[in-house]
């Protein structure tokens, strides 16, 4: 993917900053953004956006966006969206035109309601976790292989988010991530106060223990901001579920170690659901995605392999 290999070309990295076991090494770039867009958070709830069940008959893999703004507005792989019939998140990362309406593939994090709470969704604040985002990700890439659409396996999310509810020991009477994340906040919000973007940051390599977890690369800087506390979010919770106590300094080679291995990665390229295309890339230890509108990298994210395993691995032992 050229523009994708040009974004990387232009990445500098900052210095690192850690919470406990939890790093953030800054991701930078010189690359002048040319879409402006905003983001879930700045704008859903008010007047410009609104996401709700389909008209006509919910279903519980779609849901429906109105944009009657006249903002590009960009929506997130693994974002959350409370209310309605039954949470969902995204299951790939869209940018929606102005003056649009869309339908959108999402994924239920609420087995056990089908009940309306809100004619629309709120914006939930948090991502998935990093290791089923990545497993999120992966039923998705397959779905596309065979079929070209953007659903994801909804057994194995309902079955990851009992995995989550488990370990945390946080009883929710509709099996909802939310209630896991609730419990959890004021720890979760800890690492956000600490872990704070620093000017002109676009994006960044989250280090689990001293070992890159993902990453996350914006073409702007104003939505990484917007974004970061939920990212972090994702991150900082498997570092609560796996119980890891101490602090790590890691070297910022490893960081670089993992940017050079994106260089090169195979890549699928789709048809996104909203504007511009969705790319697939997947290597021997990376897997990742990136939305690319008129040859520039509006969003990419990428998971180390192994350590997205391991937590799987870790996660089903308790079981």
């Amino acid at each position: 993917m050229k523009s994708m290999n040009q974004l990387l070309e232009q990445i500098e990295l900052g210095e690192s900053k850690s919470f406990g076991q939890l790093s953030v090494i800054p991701i930078f770039s010189g690359a002048e953004p040319k879409l402006s867009y905003v983001t879930l958070p700045e704008v859903l709830g008010g007047r410009r956006l609104r996401i709700s069940e389909l008209e006509g008959g919910a279903s519980v893999p779609e849901l429906s966006v109105i944009n009657e703004g006249r903002d590009w507005v960009l929506l997130v792989d693994g974002e959350e969206l409370i209310g309605a019939l039954q949470n969902r998140v995204l299951n790939t990362t869209i940018i929606v035109h102005p003056m649009s309406r869309l339908s959108i593939p999402v994924s239920c994090t609420e087995h056990g309601r089908w009940s309306y709470k809100s004619r629309d969704f709120a914006d939930s604040g948090v991502i998935m976790p990093f290791w089923t985002q990545y497993n999120k990700k992966l039923s998705v890439d397959s779905e596309l292989g065979s079929s070209g659409t953007y659903r994801s396996n909804q057994s194995r999310v309902w079955e990851d988010i009992s995995q989550m509810s488990l370990i945390a020991d946080e009883t929710s009477p509709t099996g909802a991530m939310r209630d896991v994340y609730e419990s959890r906040m004021s720890s979760l919000e800890r690492y956000t106060d600490a872990l704070k973007p620093v000017p002109g940051q676009k994006g960044m390599a989250v280090l689990i223990g001293g070992e890159v977890a993902g990453m996350e690369i914006f073409s702007r800087e104003s939505a990484f901001r917007s974004l970061s506390p939920k990212l972090i979010k994702s991150y900082a919770m498997d570092v609560l579920l796996e119980g890891l106590s101490g602090s790590s300094s890691p070297a910022p080679e490893v960081a670089k170690g993992f940017v050079d291995d994106l260089a090169g990665l195979p890549s699928k390229r789709y048809k996104s659901v909203g504007a511009g295309w969705d790319y697939r890339f997947t290597g021997d230890r990376i897997t990742g995605s990136a939305l690319s509108y008129r040859n520039e990298v509006i969003h990419a994210s990428f998971y180390n392999k192994r350590l997205a395993m391991k937590f799987n691995h870790a996660y089903r032992s308790v079981l």
